[in-house]
């Protein structure tokens, strides 16, 4: 019996890899005035398969403790069945998808 290709994309496979280092980046508001000599604020992002590994699934609520060159994450509560497991988007962002759809087309 010959194969017939699918005319699905291929599934993504994902991995788990813990990273071994992240940045501290700078994150600023709509509005914000760095020119005017306001501080940056300090951002740290955190994502992937290796998180859940952890014990740190979607919706899950954590402690944050923090010390002089440390920052600790620990369990509180496990995630609630009821939690949507993505975020939906903000109004700014579905513009920005639409007009580069729109751009692309």
């Amino acid at each position: 019996m010959p194969e017939v290709e699918s005319t699905e994309p291929p599934r993504r496979k994902f991995y788990i890899h813990q990273p071994a280092k992240v940045r501290v980046e700078a994150m600023g508001y709509p509005g914000s005035r760095e020119e005017l000599g306001e501080d940056p604020i300090p951002c740290i992002k955190l994502r992937g398969l290796w998180l859940s590994a952890a014990g740190l699934d979607v919706g899950a609520r954590l402690k944050v403790h923090v010390k002089r060159g440390c920052v600790m994450l620990t369990l509180l509560e496990p995630p609630k069945a009821d939690v949507p497991k993505v975020r939906k988007m903000g109004r700014l962002q579905l513009a920005r998808l639409e007009r580069e759809r729109l751009q692309a087309s």
